[in-house]
């Protein structure tokens, strides 16, 4: 009958080779673990970014109240019956500064055949900023600030510009991200008028 040998208990140096080891292994685990996290969390946040507040085109448009910067307010369900445009900008968007006199130009040209506009300072804007921008660009619509991003979260308003077309029923029936030129514009309100 063959002997059996007992194992012989690891050495100092085994053991700490095996923690070692371990680890090693512990901290690829984690990485992994942790990047994986990130991964899912950015794919996510991209995959949320087109669903995010309630204004999709075809989407019954969120009503709100906006402040004004004369100081009265005004609800998006009393314009119902008329079609709107939803302008969301800051005044220190270079895109915005370009767009403030085409927007007030479809306003004028528009305003007589029913069309009304709400112009809408984003939350990260100042107040002194939509001011200066309102008086400078001499904008003759209603201006209003969004101060504490209300309603740019119920229209997923996250960069400017941001325009929104509002049809008479008070669907969205258009969004436009970024800024627009004059004969897109005009093709956009004589849609929406025509709807």
């Amino acid at each position: 009958m063959a002997k059996r040998r007992l194992a012989k208990p690891p050495s100092a140096k085994e053991k700490r080779q095996a923690k070692s080891r371990w680890t090693a292994w512990a901290l690829i685990g984690g990485t992994v673990v942790v990047v994986g996290v990130m991964i899912g969390l950015v794919v996510m946040q991209s995959g949320s970014k087109s669903t995010r507040g309630k204004a999709h085109v075809g989407s019954p448009a969120p009503d709100f109240t906006l402040r004004l910067l004369n100081g009265q307010s005004v609800t998006l369900s009393s314009l119902k019956g008329k079609p709107v445009v939803l302008s969301f900008w800051a005044s220190d968007c270079p895109h915005c500064q370009r767009e403030a006199p085409v927007v007030a130009k479809m306003y004028a040209n528009y305003r007589d055949k029913g069309l009304a506009l709400l112009s809408i300072s984003v939350f990260w804007d100042t107040d002194s900023g939509a001011k200066k921008f309102v008086e400078e660009y001499r904008l003759p619509f209603p201006v209003g600030r969004d101060s504490d991003a209300v309603i740019g979260s119920l229209y997923g308003v996250d960069s400017t510009p941001n325009t929104f077309f509002i049809a008479k029923d008070g669907k969205v029936v258009g969004r436009v991200d970024g800024e627009m030129e004059e004969a897109a514009f005009e093709q956009r309100i004589n849609s929406l008028l025509a709807s």
